[in-house]
């Protein structure tokens, strides 16, 4: 009753006592559910979440291990969390390199020589004490909102942004009981700092990933998805000088220019438009489809790839020139050596191969000789657009 008559006062005397109870009515529970929501936004146990959210987690996960540093509130119903990594626990860790020990400059003597020698020496001892490290997925920041009145109809709409590897990754999720809808954007991601990503295609990776994917799953199921994948990395770079192909043979940094994937799903199969790249040290060309299943990893690929080494790259260095032979000498390199890699490989430098079986761990074998004449025949083709299109841009000028 107190509050009653705290809101009768507020209320402008100039209005009708019929307008007055309309508004003390509306007031009073208008103003309760703005201090629950204050009051819970303050006192939300958000630590105790996040420790419930990692030991469900963790409990489920045997190869990989999730962690974050911090969470708390965000927006009028959402959460961000801060420094979430997940790190491959199987495996062995790569270990920290041995740093060198710095020698004291010629013009230092004494007491001098050894404090500054010393001094150089502890950040050495600290990076050496170091932990391996583990392949891993680290975001800096995960907003992740959701819709509450789409919630109360029996929808679930969430939003959510994420830094990672010094870009963004943004989008929403849609889902009732009819359909599931998917829709993210990237811009500019780093993905040398994606080391969990470079564990997978097995090789380390470097460049800029930006793209866009929409995609639909009539009745929530993956088999039946329809929508677009496009995907690009500027500045492709593969390999480090240690890591090895197929465990083969360990292969020099090369760089392979921007590498572009243009997909569309129709009723659960993505077919491949474009997934190829053509850099200053290596080329690319892919075409195929992809079976998509429930779970996406029970999906099927049925791809032909070919790549090659281009002459620049061989000849870069000795190491380039006995990996891949140089290209005026009729020698084969040591990666030719291999009898299933030599089978793969063409009379144009192409290594061409059969992928397929699961996506998460396809079978590679050489192509046969019609599958590398169709992989001839493509980049026939988009030589012949590429030139035309170039000479439809010269002859543009001569007309005007």
């Amino acid at each position: 009753m107190r509050a009653l008559e705290f809101f009768q006062r507020l209320v402008p005397r100039q209005l009708s006592a019929r307008q007055r109870k309309i508004l003390v009515w509306i007031g009073v529970p208008l103003a309760y559910f703005v201090c629950l929501f204050v009051f819970v936004r303050l006192t939300f146990p958000y630590e105790t979440l996040k420790e419930r959210m990692l030991s469900e987690f963790n409990a489920t996960e045997r190869d990989r291990a999730l962690s974050i540093d911090s969470l708390s509130g965000s927006g009028l119903f959402g959460i961000e969390a801060e420094g979430v990594t997940l790190e491959e626990t199987s495996g062995t860790p790569e270990a920290a390199p041995e740093p060198e020990e710095p020698a004291p400059a010629p013009d230092e003597t004494g007491e001098e020589a050894e404090a500054d020698g010393e001094a150089a020496k502890a950040p050495a001892k600290a990076k050496a004490s170091g932990k391996p490290k583990r392949a891993s997925l680290h975001f800096d920041t995960i907003d992740v909102s959701v819709s509450l009145l789409s919630y109360l109809i029996g929808n679930v709409r969430v939003s959510f942004d994420a830094e990672v590897g010094g870009g963004t990754i943004e989008g929403s999720f849609f889902q009732n009981d009819q359909v599931a809808k998917v829709l993210v954007d990237g811009q500019a991601v780093d993905i040398s700092e994606l080391t969990l990503l470079g564990k997978a295609v097995g090789l380390p990776l470097g460049g800029a990933l930006s793209g866009h994917v929409e995609l639909e799953l009539p009745e929530r199921s993956m088999s039946k998805a329809v929508g677009d994948f496009e995907l690009n990395i500027a500045d492709l770079t593969v390999g480090d000088g240690k890591a090895k192909v197929r465990n083969t043979i360990a292969l020099p940094r090369l760089d392979a220019g921007a590498l572009t994937l243009k997909a569309k799903a129709t009723d659960g199969k993505l077919d491949i438009e474009t997934f190829a790249a053509d850099g200053p040290d290596f080329e690319l060309t892919s075409e195929g489809k992809v079976r998509l299943r429930q779970p996406f990893d029970k999906s099927l690929a049925d791809l032909e790839v070919g790549f090659r080494f281009k002459d620049a790259y061989k000849n870069k260095s000795d190491m380039t020139k006995s990996l891949f032979g140089s290209s005026d000498s009729k020698i084969p390199g040591l990666f030719d050596m291999d009898p299933t890699v030599r089978r793969a490989k063409d009379a144009e430098g192409f290594y061409r191969w059969k992928v397929s079986g699961l996506i998460t761990s396809p079978a590679f074998r050489p192509a046969s000789a019609s599958t590398a004449r169709r992989g001839k025949d493509a980049a026939s083709a988009r030589t012949k657009s590429a030139d035309k299109k170039d000479k439809d841009e010269e002859d543009e000028p001569a007309a005007e």
